[in-house]
């Protein structure tokens, strides 16, 4: 039982190192962006991310949920290994059919949700897709190294990525004066990085299956959650 409580507080610590450096990282951006974004910017730049949210909710689909809530109660190998692959597969298709599809209407989108829809703030909401994308594929990979008790390839996936982020935005906001274009693109290149990263490592743990019985538990589980995402 102690060892089990040491191993939880270890696990809790490096975890929580990770998120505390992001909001860290956050934190300091916030002078870069303050005197090089107008309140005009912001305003863009948090509805490319409202948009980023919602869409990341219907292209999970509550799968990160319930794929760690079964692959952690089993103890057969190739069950898990069903489980990740399923998984990431049907992740990886779905998400490249929603935000392609969102890349595809960025002119149709940009004039329904920003004031001056022809300004250019179409290449915000393309940008927004190619993140979604990248973010949403890298979600069960990553979350294969929790479940496996591996707290550390995790955290220096998401430090690296973080770190590349903020090197990027410094570089393209403060640089280049790329404003909210260089903010996303920032973005892309940490969950392009991020995603690369994740599934390189987590390959050895999946196969090119999709075992159909194991992806419906799945959904029945997952699904349900969408409304929750959405209201929060």
């Amino acid at each position: 039982m102690l060892k089990q409580i040491g191993e939880l507080g270890k696990h809790t610590v490096i975890y929580g190192l990770g998120d505390a450096l992001r909001r860290l990282i956050g934190f300091m951006l916030l002078p870069l962006y303050t005197t090089r974004l107008s309140p005009a910017d912001y305003g863009e730049l948090d509805l490319s991310l409202v948009v980023l949210a919602l869409s990341g909710t219907f292209a999970v689909q509550g799968l990160k949920n319930a794929f760690f809530r079964h692959y952690t109660v089993s103890d057969d190998p190739e069950e898990r290994t069903a489980l990740l692959s399923s998984t990431f597969i049907y992740m990886l298709v779905t998400s490249l059919l929603i935000y392609s599809l969102i890349y595809f209407l960025a002119d149709e989108l940009a004039g329904l949700l920003f004031t001056d829809g022809a300004g250019g703030q179409a290449v915000y909401v393309r940008l927004v897709a190619l993140v979604g994308f990248f973010e949403t594929i890298s979600i069960i990979p990553l979350d294969s190294f929790r479940a496996n008790m591996q707290p550390v390839p995790y955290v220096v996936i998401l430090v690296v990525g973080f770190l590349l982020q903020t090197a990027a935005n410094i570089y393209l906001v403060a640089g280049l004066g790329l404003g909210v274009r260089g903010v996303l693109i920032g973005y892309l290149i940490g969950a392009a990085v991020i995603a690369a990263a994740a599934i390189v490592m987590a390959r050895h743990r999946m196969r090119p299956i999709v075992v159909i019985a194991r992806l419906r538990e799945l959904l029945a589980f997952g699904l349900p959650l969408i409304p929750v995402g959405l209201a929060w």
